[in-house]
């Protein structure tokens, strides 16, 4: 099963993957970089209420491009059916680190620098990993020491590029004057602090955990500094940086995540813990943040593969020990730990970081290992597992390829709602062959002017023009890096002019458009207020747009356009995504969705599905497949040949149906097609369950 990265583009950093076509494309990129930089600290700065605007401009030139657009009956105050959520958003942390701390560092054993002379007595070996210091008592073996400095290099710039993935969370570490003490042993440590008068290492304003070589990279036993290094940022870094995500206090998500795991919560540790309980530490003197502290190692640590092995040496208080079960029973903090706004490692560290600058130890140490093997991949999920819908949970999982989906949002629902249901709708996909942008946005109230040669309408634009221009900056900073687009100048500027007017006209867009066979975009504009099913349904089927492979094939359009059936590929199309959508969106609906739709008389997706298309034909009396909500009514449809054996449920709901241009066997001259082209509409609702007719089906 292949999976995604979906990455957080609010500030868009993406690595050049073909680049620009041209010198003149670099230029673009370096100003669009600066331009983006300059447009996220004017909206941060500022502190008026946004600007709306309704600018009015001539409409664009369309591009030979393949589009598939929801389109509603008629514009109505409520044409944009498009729901949204409110959640606070993360918040930017300013950096405080020192421009030295993101130089190309050396793992080198020093002698303590002056600012550390109180120390030199008792502690004579030091590390700096970008401002935080790892200092070493005589008798810790210089080996251990640079173990240690590589899994904090590695934790912090997972991706070994020699940059650190997070520089608010360095801030934070130098802030806090953040430390690692390193002894030989327990007892050495002991004797070392016995040593240091009234603490003064805690006097000072340093905030420290210890660490002992012997149990640091031991070998036949677990590596401790993976977790006591892990404690160090968590505590003064992470957590400092997402105070709401991370912070070890009651009422942040994670300590939210670890009363769950522990069957309720505990101000301190209980004699014994509920049944069903995963996490069930019982050291009494770690107290509840102490707990939080554990916990997050703990889960963090097993999405990473790193405690897959142990269950019987941490069972007793860890059951939750490897990616599978996290996400099976700890999906709510499997959603947080792997929020990509919150850039935590997607990797174990294993002791041998790779990052530019990395030179050898001086002559008091043991020269870095130079393993050439990759840090250990994170293991997939099951296919069959649904996210939950509240806020703060992202599915950020590795994947076998390098296709991804990113996200520019400038709406009111969190980007972990929406990273995470496009997420789950790409894991049906049986192949993934496109890279997607999915730009989300809200509008204001409607205006009722319908935008000339678009199928959009007119809302109020409640985006400053600001946000706009950031919004048309990462846009075309994501098409100049792909390897398309970036060598299609007209097509891609034609596209860019598009999208401006949409945002500048408040278009309540639902488009996907197919802007090469490996390159699509998805655009959604929705208002707040509306339930966030309705929202999951929107999204999932936009998005199979762009996991349908053919409609973005120039063969298989050709082939279609030439036997004069485009009409009838556009009904198989949008019948298909709706589909899809009606029974991917009930795997991620609420108990509080579903008592809802109890009280309306769901009854799973097909239900819902006639129901609503029986809806569509009552309102407009018509039961012609392309009438309004052609694809509810193209659903049906499709569900008719399914049920005839004519087409595969599964090769729809995987994808598949759209690999080798299928659709351009549903045709005029097709007579499965033309009986289900006529007689779609032949279903009746037989004891509150919905069902073709018997003449049809025996037809």
């Amino acid at each position: 099963m292949r999976k995604i990265f979906l990455v957080l583009v609010f500030a868009l950093i993406i690595s050049a993957c073909g680049g620009g076509s041209d010198s003149a494309d670099s230029e673009r990129l370096e100003e669009l970089q600066e331009q983006i930089e300059s447009l996220q600290e004017e909206i941060t700065q500022t502190t008026t209420t946004v600007e709306k605007t309704t600018t009015t401009k001539t409409t664009p030139s369309t591009a030979a491009t393949n589009t598939t657009t929801t389109v509603t009956s008629e514009p109505s105050p409520t044409t944009s059916t498009i729901p949204s959520t409110t959640s606070a958003t993360i918040e930017e942390t300013s950096s405080l680190a020192n421009e030295d701390y993101f130089q190309e560092i050396n793992i080198r054993i020093t002698s303590l620098p002056e600012t550390l002379d109180f120390l030199s007595p008792h502690f004579s070996k030091h590390l700096d990993i970008w401002g935080t210091k790892i200092i070493a008592t005589p008798k810790t073996p210089d080996e251990k020491v640079i173990h240690a400095a590589n899994i904090l290099a590695e934790y912090l710039d997972n991706d070994e590029d020699g940059i650190p993935d997070d520089d608010s969370v360095i801030s934070a570490l130098v802030k806090n004057k953040s430390m690692i003490t390193m002894a030989a042993t327990e007892l050495d440590f002991e004797e070392t602090l016995d040593k240091i008068d009234g603490f003064e290492i805690f006097d000072q304003g340093f905030t420290v955990q210890d660490l002992y070589g012997d149990e640091t990279a031991p070998e036949y036993a677990f590596d401790a500094s993976l977790e006591e290094v892990h404690h160090l940022i968590l505590n003064y870094g992470w957590g400092e940086v997402y105070p709401d995500q991370l912070r070890q206090e009651a009422g942040s998500a994670i300590a939210d995540a670890m009363d769950i795991a522990r069957g309720g919560r505990f101000d301190s540790t209980p004699s014994q813990y509920p049944d069903g309980a995963w996490f069930t530490y019982d050291d009494w003197t770690c107290e509840y943040e102490c707990m939080v502290t554990e916990y997050t190692y703990w889960a963090h640590t097993s999405l990473l593969g790193g405690q897959a092995d142990r269950f019987d040496e941490i069972g007793h208080e860890w059951r939750a020990n490897t990616p599978e079960l996290m996400r099976s029973i700890d999906d709510y903090a499997t959603s947080i730990l792997q929020d990509p706004r919150l850039k935590l490692p997607k990797s174990l560290p294993d002791g041998n970081y790779r990052g530019m600058g990395l030179s050898t130890v001086d002559e008091l140490a043991t020269t870095v290992p130079t393993a050439t093997t990759a840090p250990p991949e994170t293991t997939a999920p099951p296919e069959t597992t649904a996210p939950p819908t509240t806020t703060t949970e992202v599915i950020n999982n590795s994947v076998s390829n390098d296709f991804k989906i990113d996200l520019i949002n400038f709406s009111s629902t969190p980007d972990s709602d929406l990273m995470n249901w496009a997420n789950f709708a790409s894991d049906k996909m049986s192949e993934r062959t496109s890279n997607i942008l999915v730009v989300a946005y809200n509008i204001g109230e409607y205006i009722g002017e319908e935008i000339p040669g678009m199928p959009f309408n007119s809302n109020e634009v409640i985006l400053s023009q600001s946000e706009i221009d950031l919004i048309m900056a990462q846009t075309e900073q994501w098409l100049l890096n792909d390897p398309c687009m970036s060598e299609q100048r007209g097509h891609r500027n034609e596209e860019l002019e598009s999208y401006r007017f949409w945002l500048e006209n408040g278009a309540d867009t639902s488009t996907q458009r197919g802007l090469c066979e490996e390159t699509r975009l998805v655009m959604m504009a929705w208002k707040d207020g509306i339930e966030t099913w309705n929202l999951q349904r929107f999204l999932v089927h936009e998005l199979y747009h762009a996991f349908q492979r053919d409609i973005a094939n120039e063969y298989c359009n050709d082939t279609i356009e030439r036997m004069g059936r485009g009409e009838h590929a556009h009904a198989v199309v949008e019948g298909a995504a709706d589909y899809f959508t009606f029974f991917t969106a009930d795997e991620m609906y609420t108990d509080a969705d579903r008592q809802n739709y109890d009280r309306i008389g769901y009854r799973g997706p097909l239900n819902n599905l006639f129901r609503e298309a029986s809806n569509l034909i009552n309102e407009d009396r018509s039961n012609d497949v392309t009438g309004s909500g052609i694809a509810t009514r193209a659903a049906i449809m499709v569900r008719l040949m399914v049920e005839k054996g004519w087409i595969s449920h599964e090769g729809i709901l995987d994808g598949s149906f759209h690999h080798n241009c299928e659709r351009a066997d549903l045709n005029p001259s097709n007579p499965d097609f033309v009986f289900a082209w006529e007689n779609w509409f032949q279903f009746e609702n037989q004891n509150e369950e919905w069902r073709f007719s018997d003449s049809i089906l025996s037809n």
